[in-house]
């Protein structure tokens, strides 16, 4: 009794506000509050996930084909993961969908993400047939609304387009050796990739090279996409049938230009990002961009070695670049997880402003 007096009376001491946040500690946690906190979290995930998500895929393809392990599966379904958590994210807040389609360059990241499905859940971890149609049916509906807003916006071609104009390309990598190579989904996905690349390719070099204030940053990489990625889904077809058009001596023209081509992009995107050096250097997570083109540049590579002696030089290069996406991936992903909690951090700061 002496207790429960000495209890009423220090509550009766305590001020109003102190009252209430003793009453608020005895009451129960409201059941569902973790899952609402989650869900909130995830509203919040940053665009640039969606790099990380094509790095860890653009690793583990890579890997893939220079040494398949293990790895390569513990890699694919990290992207996998990121992928679906990039989903779940605008899923529980459409809005931010709309907001980030009206902008060319906030919704490329969704090239990169249709990409991270194409090569990670398509190519690694799902049924193969039902992955490409998947994939082709994701790239269409991605591509469509990325054009209909450039087209709003008059934006003109640069580096940035390619995530998602030449995602078709990797719907024939995915669905070649599944579906055949004359099947209409790669066949169809392979002529559309050309017909972009022969678009958009000549403008993109042009400009990057003429201009170092276009694509001043680190997405300037993905200049070497669109022949690299082409070359790549043509020797996917092959692997998966002796002659994919007329002749051999016509499947070994088209190879031979379009492994030239990834070269040559390969060598303008180097000399492209030396440019841009000051611009470039502050590491951030644009540099996730970097990782796609390096890797399927490796893969043509890899894929196209006229001779052992050049396939020994491109295994090199390959694993060098392994290293250099591991790194990237790392730093991008652990910046994605900091931009994750200043967003998380704002409303706090805002709401204690106004308190």
């Amino acid at each position: 009794a002496a207790a429960d007096a000495t209890r009423e009376e220090v509550k009766a001491a305590e001020p109003p506000a102190a009252a209430d946040a003793t009453r608020d500690a005895e009451q129960p946690p409201a059941t569902g509050s973790s899952g609402t906190a989650a869900l909130e979290a995830l509203k919040d995930l940053p665009p640039g996930i969606n790099g990380v998500a094509l790095g860890c895929a653009a690793f583990a393809n890579l890997l893939h084909v220079l040494y398949p392990n293990p790895v390569v599966v513990v890699a694919a379904s990290m992207s996998a993961t990121l992928w679906l958590l990039f989903l779940a994210s605008r899923l529980a807040a459409p809005h931010r969908i709309l907001e980030e389609a009206a902008k060319p360059r906030a919704f490329f990241t969704y090239g990169a993400w249709e990409m991270a499905f194409a090569f990670s859940w398509a190519r690694l971890l799902l049924p193969c047939e039902f992955g490409a149609y998947a994939a082709g049916l994701l790239q269409l509906i991605v591509m469509i609304v990325f054009l209909k807003t450039c087209w709003k916006e008059g934006a003109a071609p640069e580096p940035y387009w390619n995530p998602v104009c030449m995602s078709c390309a990797a719907t024939t990598i995915v669905a070649a050796p599944c579906l055949g190579a004359r099947h209409w989904l790669p066949m169809g996905s392979f002529a559309l990739a050309l017909l972009i690349c022969v678009i958009i390719a000549p403008p993109e070099a042009y400009a990057v090279l003429r201009d170092v204030k276009v694509s001043p940053h680190a997405d300037v990489a993905l200049l070497a996409a669109p022949c690299s990625i082409s070359a790549a889904a043509f020797a996917a077809m092959k692997a998966s049938r002796e002659i994919v058009l007329w002749t051999p001596a016509w499947d070994a023209w088209v190879g031979g230009v379009l492994a030239g081509l990834a070269t040559l992009y390969a060598f303008f995107t180097v000399c492209a990002v030396g440019r841009r050096r000051a611009t470039i250097k502050p590491f951030s997570l644009v540099w996730a961009t970097m990782t796609f083109p390096s890797a399927i540049t490796c893969v043509v590579w890899l894929q196209y070695a006229p001779n052992v002696y050049l396939l020994w030089a491109a295994r090199a290069v390959a694993v060098v670049d392994l290293v250099f996406i591991f790194a990237v991936v790392a730093g991008c992903g652990r910046l994605a997880v900091d931009e994750w909690r200043k967003r998380r951090a704002a409303p706090e700061l805002s709401l204690s402003r106004v308190v």
